[in-house]
């Protein structure tokens, strides 16, 4: 209840920073999105794949591992665009359209990475649930609520402001604190591999997609934090086991700190945008 709730906050907290005007401005840029799609769903799942055969990863470790790289668009990497100065618009836009198509390529890439075979059975229910109440729906609502109330979702909006700087600090000490224990009774290889993804998607998104320092920085920190309820769904769904569980999630704990680390990276980087209030 409680990671849901942190979602819910994290994507009403971004959703109040754009208007249906700035979405439809990226949707007129669609080249820029298709590129940063492309990249989420080919780049990273394929690099993650070598990283993971380089180390030998236990098969347990791997399939958690690369389930966590084939599922882009976590809302945390639009929070962090937020925070950085970067694109909200198109951060917003690229986490929604990821969340979209995780119910369909997610297992795609599962099968193609061989961590499921070609007939099992895919969750979509539980996804589409998911993306729909803890993602869509909010974010929906905030737009909604700044389209119709704009004085009133300004005003919230700041109290979001102040909102996320606090649970995300708090969440990246907790996160480090629990991992740094984590880490040490799991093995290097692991640890490792569970590092490369964030690493992988910072890099993958900044020096691959277009446009300035702050078109690029935006797209790296989306593609940087991957959909953890995605990823939690299919590993209960298919491979509930010890090893795949822990490799998720020390996946979940790393990703953060990384991902805030760039993101710190991303505003000294990047000139701020235009407000887009």
């Amino acid at each position: 209840m409680g990671a849901a709730i942190f979602v819910v906050f994290m994507v009403l907290a971004v959703g109040l920073d754009v208007t249906l005007t700035h979405l439809r401005g990226v949707a007129r840029r669609p080249v820029r999105l298709l590129g940063a799609l492309l990249v989420n769903y080919t780049v990273v799942p394929g690099l993650a794949w070598l990283v993971v055969q380089a180390l030998e990863l236990p098969h347990g470790h791997a399939v958690g591992v690369l389930l966590v790289a084939a599922a882009p668009g976590g809302p945390v990497g639009a929070v962090l665009v937020q925070k950085a100065g970067g694109d909200v618009p198109f951060a917003v836009s690229l986490m929604a359209v990821c969340n979209v198509l995780n119910t369909v390529l997610t297992p795609a890439l599962a099968v193609l990475m061989g961590v499921v075979g070609g007939g099992s059975d895919v969750p979509v229910g539980g996804m589409v649930v998911s993306i729909v109440c803890f993602q869509l729906l909010p974010l929906g609502l905030a737009v909604a609520w700044r389209a119709r109330h704009e004085a009133s979702a300004l005003r919230a909006r700041r109290w979001f402001d102040k909102g996320t700087r606090v649970v995300l600090a708090v969440a990246v000490v907790v996160g480090v604190a629990v991992e740094a224990r984590r880490i040490t009774e799991v093995p290097p290889g692991l640890a490792l591999a569970a590092t490369a993804v964030p690493v992988i998607g910072l890099l993958a998104g900044g020096l691959m997609s277009s446009g300035g320092a702050r078109d690029r920085g935006s797209v790296a920190l989306v593609t940087g934090f991957r959909s953890m309820s995605v990823v939690l769904l299919l590993v209960t769904a298919w491979f509930p086991t010890v090893e795949t569980v822990l490799a998720a999630l020390v996946c979940s704990g790393l990703m953060l700190p990384v991902t805030a680390a760039g993101a710190a990276v991303v505003r000294r980087l990047s000139p701020a945008g235009p407000d887009v209030s």
